[in-house]
């Protein structure tokens, strides 16, 4: 329970340092190389490694331009997964492969992808 705990944790506050266009230094553990993708928005480095994590850090506190094109790129990946429109898309893809699979159609997904691209 104590490391389900941790991992939701873990992918909460990355999107939170995304939308605030801030790029995250992380451990390459559980899920976490699921939301970080090294060297776009931000670094991953190995559980336990303190000094690379410190390294990492203070290279993006050293460097504005890559810390903001990283806090971009971050907000920018978030955005396009997670924002409520990119949500109905893939749910609605999701539903739509269900009941073709059973031989059905979706009828109003143009109609459905309009009023989402509207949110």
């Amino acid at each position: 329970m104590h490391k389900f705990s941790a991992y939701l944790r873990i992918k909460c506050i990355l999107p939170t340092f995304w939308e605030c266009a801030q790029p995250a230094v992380a451990y390459n553990v559980a899920g976490v190389p699921e939301a970080v993708r090294h060297g776009d928005g931000g670094y991953l480095v190995g559980k336990g490694d303190i000094e690379g994590l410190a390294s990492r850090l203070k290279e993006l506190l050293e460097n504005q331009e890559k810390r903001y094109k990283m806090g971009e790129c971050g907000r920018r990946f978030i955005l396009e997964r997670f924002s409520l429109n990119s949500l109905i898309i893939r749910h609605e893809g999701f539903y739509a492969k269900a009941l073709n699979h059973l031989g059905l159609r979706l009828k109003n997904m143009a109609d459905s992808q309009d009023r989402a691209s509207q949110l």
